[in-house]
This record gives C-alpha cells, structure tokens and sequence, in this order.
C-alpha cells in the first residue's frame, strides 16, 4: 500500500522546481527536506539540479539550496554540488 509520503512525492514532483520559488511553496519543500527520509526528498534535489540556475537565482529557491546542502550527504546532494560547480560561473554573473 502506497504511504503518505509516496502520495505527496508524486503529487509534487511535476512543480517541484516551481515550488521552490513560491513564496508559499518553498516552505514545503524545506518542510519536506527536513522531515522525511532521502527516499522521498530525492525529486526535490533532482528538480533544483535541472533547474540550478534559476532556483539559485530566486530569494526562496536560495534558501531551498541551503537547506537541501544541509542535508546528511546523498548521491542526491552530491549530484547538486556538481550541477552548482558546473554552472558557477553564470551563477556569479
């Protein structure tokens, strides 16, 4: 039987990166991040490294990236360090 945590995964994947932009949104990626498990966390890292540079650019997205570095350490969070190195030269512009 499907979790709650598997519901609200899939429910949220399609605008996770536009989530976390929102002002309201991003809470509940932070929220989620912290709260359950790198199984269900893992679109949210998926979604901000294919869209890096305009979640790194955005007040909230910022705070997103933050909090998805303090994470424990994760293939997940190792792929986004790359993606984030991979474009820090547009990010510093």
């Amino acid at each position: 039987e499907e979790s709650s945590a598997d519901i609200l995964t899939r429910a949220l994947t399609p605008a996770a990166a536009r989530l976390c932009i929102d002002s309201h949104g991003n809470h509940v990626i932070q929220r989620i991040l912290l709260k359950l498990g790198t199984t269900h966390s893992r679109f949210i890292f998926d979604a901000v490294a294919e869209s890096v540079g305009d979640v790194a650019r955005h007040r909230h997205g910022c705070c997103v990236i933050q909090r998805c570095l303090d994470s424990p350490p994760s293939d997940a969070r190792s792929h986004l360090v790359l993606r984030i190195v991979d474009k820090s030269l547009e990010l510093m512009q």
